[in-house]
């Protein structure tokens, strides 16, 4: 049996928490937390949402990028407990991660790069993977492009749901979702800026991010602003179609959870998203206003035939991306690394 620990700095509570989340009991590792001294309310709500679970955690604060005594101090907790490896995820704990004395794997989940100085941490992230004894990354578009001798194709999971999708009534609004951070590359903005809304339509935006006020500026009778929400699977089963329109993805949770319910989606050829949507109905290029537009007035107009299609997706989906084969791909992997301790 292997003996390891998750390292993770949260962000806006998004994908990579939610896989966390979901996934920690079942992979019996303990989680390791970097709370940024500058911005501790990521960490809080995380640790809370750990608590509700019953999940062990351990708190590391961290007052700069590369915090050498925050280095320090988990190294001497890997060599105190006998930690056979760390698992990190993100930009922050994977650069920690990269200085750590013991086994290092690492998840990719996607690049931002939508300022300059995420540009050059990201930079800085990629030299210092290449210390990582296996980098897991989450679609076949990522695994493709990324260059790292011990690269692994492991696609995330979809999360466990209760919910179910109500049925569509042509009397009421169509309600188009959006869902996710609130920053340039994840296409809010042209979305907003290009979105030609037809009649008895309503988008309606979840997230929070850089461009919450500029997103707040937008908002109107039917483009109303809902700020964050810890539980987005709640917010889909009423909605008819979920739009994702990044600039670029590896493979988001949102789309998981959104194409198990058999809700559509119209995304961005972008990531892991033309594998697993498939139907050239559901994609688009990306900053292509006129294709966006005309999607959505047919996915509108021909809704139930959209829903069909949808619905064997969805069916194949359910199989391919199910938890247990996930855990068992992750767990065979922590096992050909303690072996090699």
């Amino acid at each position: 049996m292997y003996k390891g620990a998750l390292l993770f700095s949260p962000g806006p509570f998004g994908g990579a928490e939610k896989l966390i989340l979901d996934s920690i009991l079942g992979l019996q590792l303990e989680v390791l937390i970097i709370q940024e001294a500058r911005n501790p309310e990521p960490s809080s709500f995380l640790i809370k949402e750990l608590e509700k679970k019953s999940i062990k955690y351990r708190l590391f604060t961290s007052t700069k990028r590369y915090d050498q005594e925050l280095i320090h101090q988990l190294n001497q907790y890997i060599h105190k407990e006998k930690l056979q490896f760390v698992h990190s995820h993100g930009l922050k704990a994977n650069f920690i991660n990269s200085f750590l004395k013991t086994r290092r794997i690492a998840t990719q989940h996607g690049q931002t790069s939508h300022s300059l100085k995420l540009k050059l941490m990201e930079v800085i992230e990629n030299y210092r993977l290449k210390k990582m004894h296996k980098l897991i990354l989450v679609s076949e578009a990522m695994y493709k492009t990324t260059k790292h001798p011990n690269k692994v194709l492991i696609e995330n999971f979809i999360p466990t749901s209760s919910g179910k999708l109500l049925d569509y009534n042509r009397e009421t609004p169509f309600k188009i979702i959006y869902a996710g951070r609130l920053s340039p590359e994840k296409g809010i903005e042209f979305l907003l800026e290009n979105i030609a809304i037809p009649k008895n339509v309503e988008l309606h935006l979840y997230g929070e991010g850089v461009l919450s006020d500029y997103v707040k500026s937008k908002t109107c009778s039917n483009i109303i602003f809902h700020g964050f929400s810890s539980n987005i699977q709640d917010k889909l089963v009423d909605k008819q179609l979920l739009i994702i329109p990044s600039q670029t993805e590896g493979l988001p949770m949102i789309a998981l959870e959104a194409i198990s319910l058999g809700l559509p989606i119209l995304a961005t050829k972008v990531g892991g998203l033309p594998k697993l949507l498939e139907e050239e109905i559901f994609l688009m290029n990306y900053n292509n206003a006129k294709e966006l537009n005309d999607k959505i007035k047919y996915i509108i107009d021909n809704y139930h035939d959209v829903q069909s299609k949808t619905h064997k997706i969805s069916s194949i989906v359910n199989q391919k991306y199910s938890k247990e084969k996930w855990l068992s791909s992750v767990k065979s992997l922590y096992e050909s690394v303690s072996k090699s301790f």
